[in-house]
């Protein structure tokens, strides 16, 4: 993301990231070993709160190879119930970042 705003998940305030969200700003968040789904949480929560849509999803995962067949029904019902999201929330195990993109 060119400017990104980095942010981390123990010192960003739930006003702070507010702020990013109603503004409608592209933002990634770092988070600690172990904090990552309580992150994801956390964004949705407030996205949510502002009154918007928001679709969470799992970077670089290969849903068929790891998740198999369920787990590709599941994103694909997932991805339907969430049609045009304001925002996408990407987590990504690997570096323990949560990539937060504004879609519309």
């Amino acid at each position: 993301m060119a400017n990104e705003i980095k942010i981390h998940f123990n010192t960003a305030t739930e006003g702070f990231i507010t702020s990013l969200v109603t503004s409608h700003k592209n933002f990634v968040m770092d988070v600690d070993r172990g904090d990552l789904m309580k992150a994801c949480a956390k964004i949705e929560r407030l996205i949510e709160g502002a009154g918007m849509t928001c679709r969470v999803y799992t970077k670089g995962r290969v849903a068929g190879a790891v998740f198999g067949v369920a787990g590709v029904l599941g994103t694909i019902i997932h991805n339907a119930a969430t049609l045009n999201p304001d925002y996408e929330i990407g987590r990504n195990i690997a570096t323990n970042t949560v990539t937060v993109t504004w879609k519309k």
